[in-house]
């Protein structure tokens, strides 16, 4: 998933293909003690040939190189709502069918895009296009500081020929010039505009991955501030964690089809990914205890004080800790009316 992930990221979207092994025998139980059980593996971009949609934006064909291990050539694998082909160029090599209902490919997107669109742009295009121009940018910058940067020892001769120009030498004008011998050095304008440049550039790649508080840029700003700035972040990063719990499942499903099984899979990722101030917490939630909503909205504001204090934290242990709250709580309340 953290190689699917990455993927998905850097090319716009990342495509699994959960085929089979050829199977012995006709039973499940016969497929697992052979141990040929269904596997997935993550395709290059580069690999995918052709997609095709319905109108419900559902993957009714895909195709792929594929190469061959012993030949090293590359094949064409086609995949349909029933069956696959192996093609090598027109010519037909293999087939096969099989009764999944579907194509058994599952798509990971790095944001919300439409169905339709099979070969999204990557969203760090414009990352690396920016980069590429600090790039150039620091070399000609590099050019300036070693070619120009140096001053040059000027001063009156009559054998000019004889001299060479660089900074290992001197720069010679006619003896009745009547100018005293002086180092010079060209103008540093050049190199002043494009070390603003490159810093202006730097600060908009931060802007563009929407972390301008997190390095790279030094401006002032109150901790509100930065916590807005931070929220932003924190949506995209909660939204893409959705898409990749709905992409395990959908390949978790495909796994189940496979085996003629039907099973429940859940998974679930952190969609919370902002940095939480124990202290603050600790009083924001002395805070709503003391508004004395009720037991259910105490054991709420602990879980979350727990969460904050204790990251790692297992959920069994924050089950325990809960149990534990609700019985401290309703001994209070007893010990309360028998007091009164």
């Amino acid at each position: 998933m953290k190689r699917w992930a990455l993927a998905a990221k850097l090319y716009g979207a990342g495509y699994v293909v959960c085929d089979n092994t050829p199977q012995p025998g006709s039973t499940i139980g016969e497929m697992l003690e052979s141990k040929k059980r269904p596997y997935a593996y993550l395709l290059e971009p580069d690999r995918v040939k052709e997609i095709k949609v319905d109108n419900n934006g559902k993957i009714i064909y895909f195709s792929f190189l594929e190469r061959d291990p012993k030949t090293k050539r590359d094949f064409v694998r086609i995949f349909t709502d029933n069956g696959w082909r192996l093609h090598d160029g027109a010519r037909l090599i293999d087939k096969g069918e099989y009764a999944l209902g579907r194509v058994p490919v599952a798509r990971l997107t790095s944001r919300e895009l439409s169905p339709f669109d099979m070969f999204p742009a990557s969203e760090f295009i414009s990352i690396a296009m920016t980069n590429r121009s600090i790039y150039n940018k620091c070399s000609w910058l590099d050019d300036i500081l070693r070619n120009q940067t140096f001053s040059i020892l000027a001063y009156p001769t009559a054998k000019a020929e004889d001299l060479t120009i660089g900074t290992d030498n001197a720069l010679a004008y006619p003896p009745d010039a009547r100018h005293t011998p002086s180092f010079i050095a060209p103008p540093s304008e050049c190199a002043t505009v494009l070390a603003s440049q490159i810093q202006m550039l730097q600060e908009e790649i931060y802007r563009m991955a929407v972390v301008v508080n997190v390095t790279g840029v030094r401006t002032q700003s109150s901790g509100v501030a930065k916590q807005w700035d931070f929220e932003q972040t924190n949506q995209l990063l909660g939204s893409f964690a959705e898409n990749i719990s709905v992409a395990e499942t959908e390949l978790a499903e495909l796994f189940a089809l496979w085996l003629g099984m039907q099973f429940d899979y859940t998974c679930t990722y952190q969609k919370d990914f902002s940095v939480s101030d124990v202290t603050t917490e600790l009083a924001n939630a002395e805070t709503a205890k003391g508004l004395n909503f009720g037991e259910t909205f105490n054991t709420e504001v602990l879980k979350r004080v727990i969460t904050s204090y204790l990251p790692d934290i297992k959920k069994d242990q924050i089950r325990a800790i809960t149990e534990e709250y609700r019985h401290q709580a309703t001994l209070s309340r007893l010990d309360s009316t028998q007091a009164e």
